[in-house]
């Protein structure tokens, strides 16, 4: 669930793993984007009010596939206790959850790049809240295919 506006999901039973909102209230938890219900609202999916603000563009991307790099080095060493003291003493916990925070936002705008493009949702809540039954397919391709959205990167002021 990824919606814009201040109400609490829970204070409505609605039981979800929260993707970015606006405003970005939520604790973040690690949790892969698995095949499921996706309910994003219009605004988020336009990416108003977002990290990742208009089109998809080569900055984006770039930063996408360096944080998701990162998150993986990090997910790697959680087996290896040794390794992950290690990366502990190089960059502190507060760097990883920094990156990870930078992630999931990152990786929710390639997602909703791709549901802009790839296809019309299979349903909504009031013509605000969309709706999308994304296969493992459509979540592999909208992650780690090539981007359908690529702009170039924004001129720097």
């Amino acid at each position: 669930l990824a919606y814009f506006g201040v109400e609490n999901p829970d204070y409505y039973q609605i039981k979800s793993h929260r993707l970015p909102g606006q405003p970005d209230w939520r604790v973040v938890k690690s949790f892969p984007l698995t095949p499921g219900i996706y309910a994003i609202s219009a605004t988020l999916l336009q990416s108003i009010g977002t990290q990742t603000t208009g089109p998809w563009n080569q900055t984006f991307e770039k930063s996408y596939w360096s944080s998701l790099k990162n998150i993986e080095t990090y997910n790697r060493s959680l087996t290896d206790p040794s390794a992950h003291a290690a990366l502990l003493k190089q960059y502190p916990r507060s760097f990883w959850e920094s990156e990870y925070t930078i992630y999931e936002k990152l990786r929710f705008g390639r997602l909703c790049a791709w549901l802009r493009q790839h296809r019309p949702p299979d349903d909504h809540v009031g013509y605000s809240i969309l709706i999308w039954r994304l296969d493992a397919a459509e979540i592999n391709a909208a992650l780690t295919g090539p981007p359908v959205e690529l702009a170039p990167a924004p001129l720097r002021r």
